[in-house]
């Protein structure tokens, strides 16, 4: 009960004991099953929607984030913040230990040689068949895709570690071997892999800056575009989603306070809302207005507030510009 105001707060109506650090929440398509990850304890547990009680629970890889189900409700998808693997588990089969690496894992990425316009970039010829390895981590975040349906995007990083035994050249990295690299895996549902061309990494001469390297939440609209808050950079993208490579076609992008890790899209009234955790503030942008317009960022009381230092050194382990 409780209207969620300082006159009528919340009540905890029923408590139900899940596995340690639960994190990540969903419900399925038919709205019968609340699906629950736990980080530190490393299990989905699926529950009534209405009674709440225990249906079933399932063992997962290390760290579990966020969690989705497919359209048919069939297959349960769930990132995990260290390691490559976006663990999948079969809805009718859930005695199995079904799980599997579908975006990323240690694989080589060709670099396709091609300037903003799209033109061949003679600059960098020689990059043209290279290959680099790197490993896909920072999945913190799923979103299903509206529009085309059947697909699952998994905003993560790809990191490019190079061997123990290659001496570096300089500061920095030339095109291609950036030490991490924002990408979208688009996942298929029905066949549970990621499209190879969705983990392809171009060559972009137009900036050195990854876009979004600490990926933390993602939505999508009802106009099929795809959200996704961004840790150190502190942003919210607007990304195409209907295409293999929606980490390529970015529409808009909006600076936030600092820490944004939660997201909500209401498609009723074309608004997005951004909790962020380091600034303790919510965020309201209008996604029917052209441009990036920011409505409003309301700071919200905090009962216990961190130490100012831990605070700030927060802020600068997770800065991503220096």
């Amino acid at each position: 009960g409780g209207a969620g105001t300082h006159e009528s707060p919340l009540q905890i109506d029923k408590r139900v004991k899940v596995a340690v650090e639960p994190i990540g929440l969903t419900i399925t398509p038919d709205e019968a099953t609340l699906l629950v990850t736990s980080g530190w304890g490393h299990t989905l547990t699926a529950l009534d929607s209405k009674s709440l009680d225990v249906r079933f629970t399932q063992d997962l890889p290390r760290d579990p984030r966020a969690v989705v189900a497919s359209d048919d409700g069939k297959k349960i998808f769930i990132a995990h913040a260290t390691g490559p693997a976006v663990s999948v588990v079969d809805f009718a089969k859930t005695s199995a230990n079904a799980k599997a690496n579908v975006a990323g894992g240690i694989y080589k990425v060709p670099v396709q040689n091609v300037s903003v316009e799209g033109e061949e970039d003679a600059s960098n010829a020689h990059l043209g068949t290279f290959a680099a390895q790197r490993h896909a981590c920072q999945g913190f975040a799923l979103a299903e895709s509206r529009s085309p349906e059947g697909r699952i995007f998994a905003p993560h990083t790809l990191a490019f570690t190079d061997s123990l035994g290659d001496d570096s050249g300089g500061y920095g990295s030339s095109p291609g071997l950036e030490p991490e690299v924002f990408n979208v895996a688009v996942i298929d549902e029905d066949a549970a892999l990621a499209m190879k061309a969705s983990l392809a990494v171009s060559v972009m001469t137009a900036s050195d800056e990854t876009p979004c390297p600490l990926p933390r939440a993602a939505a999508t609209g009802k106009n099929g575009a795809l959200y996704v808050t961004c840790l150190g950079s502190n942003a919210l993208l607007e990304l195409d989603g209907s295409v293999v490579d929606p980490h390529y076609a970015e529409l808009r992008k909006w600076k936030l306070p600092g820490g944004p890790t939660s997201l909500a899209i209401d498609d009723d009234n074309s608004r997005a809302y951004v909790f962020s955790q380091f600034a303790h503030s919510l965020t309201t942008i209008a996604l029917d207005v052209p441009g990036e317009l920011e409505i409003e960022s309301l700071t919200l009381s905090e009962r216990n507030p961190l130490d100012e230092k831990i605070a700030r050194g927060r802020e600068l382990f997770h800065k991503t510009d220096d």
